[in-house]
């Protein structure tokens, strides 16, 4: 075998840093809103991970009893300005009964991955219609609390209320009837509120951090055992258009499940993953006598590059 290509692998294949925020575009992208809106429910339609979301960012103590959360309906029917009938679906809608087994606060999540400047209106159709709802039903009226987790890597820097949408003459304002937002940048939250998870939201909070940052220690590092493994993977896969995270977790065999999943066992199999798929790419580069690429290899462009010819050449 070629010396040049025997020193590139070495070179590649042993470099153990993971990617698994750079290289997510070079998988299948999953990135349909559909799916998106799947996964997220999957996971925050825990009651326990529900529950610790709205203790920890809203309330900022235990509040709520996982016990004492009902999944409620996302989907309602409205009629336009212009009276047509209309359907939406939030998120995730949970509601909270007392020992009573009567109902007595709704709490609701919408997870963002773009910024929404419509955001505050389309909180007032949700909240509106849980209202409606309860008048339907005939229930003793109680509050409706919604929350909106923004997953981008970017701040909430638009309007979080109806104030900040619209301009009003200063002598109106005092009578302008306001309706504030209550969002959250996961991004960019801090450790100390971080570490008050206890959920497997904690995870997902570091992960969407240290992605923002362009690091991986919490994720190499942290052992901590899922609760909802399967979940966790699904939504990190269809956050990041990477279905490694989710390939790894299912693929994962009956005895090594015994022993519990975390963020270090993804970030192996990460590692495992990304030395397999090196080693094709390598291979095929000597094939075809592309040895100067193969010195090239570590360059993160040049890399992606032929990733991509790789791919295509071979049909995947």
């Amino acid at each position: 075998m070629n010396s040049l290509f025997v020193s590139s692998i070495e070179n590649i294949v042993t470099d153990d840093k993971i990617k698994p925020y750079q290289r997510s575009q070079h998988n299948r992208r999953t990135d349909s809103l559909g799916q998106k809106d799947l996964t997220t429910k999957k996971l925050e339609d825990y009651a326990d991970v529900f529950a610790d979301i709205f203790n920890v960012l809203f309330f900022k103590e235990k509040i709520l009893l996982e016990n004492k959360l009902k999944s409620g309906p996302t989907e309602s029917i409205y009629k336009s300005e212009t009276g047509d009938t209309k359907g939406q679906c939030r998120d995730i809608l949970k509601r909270y009964i007392d020992d009573n087994n009567k109902v007595v606060t709704t709490f609701g999540i919408e997870n963002q991955t773009t910024v929404d400047d419509t955001m505050p209106i389309r909180i007032i159709n949700y909240d509106a219609a849980s209202y409606m709802r309860q008048i339907k039903e005939k229930e003793a009226i109680h509050p409706v609390y919604t929350i909106v987790l923004n997953m981008s890597d970017d701040r909430w820097d638009k309007a979080k209320s109806i104030s900040g949408m619209i301009q009003t003459k200063e002598n109106l304002n005092k009578k302008f009837q306001n309706y504030r937002l209550h969002v959250y940048d996961i991004a960019y939250l801090e450790n100390g509120v971080i570490e008050s998870f206890q959920s497997d939201f904690k995870e997902i909070a570091y992960f969407f951090k240290e992605r923002r940052l362009g690091e991986d220690k919490f994720f190499r590092t942290n052992k901590i055992k899922f609760k909802h493994p399967e979940a966790v993977a699904d939504f990190l896969s269809t956050f990041t258009h990477d279905d490694r995270y989710k390939r790894i977790v299912y693929n994962l065999s009956d005895e090594e499940k015994k022993g519990g999943i975390s963020m270090c066992t993804i970030a192996e199999g990460l590692i495992r993953e990304g030395r397999e798929e090196t080693l094709e790419v390598t291979t095929w580069l000597a094939e075809n006598k592309r040895f100067e690429e193969l010195i090239q290899l570590k360059d993160e462009g040049v890399y992606k590059r032929v990733l991509k010819e790789y791919k295509e050449a071979t049909g995947q």
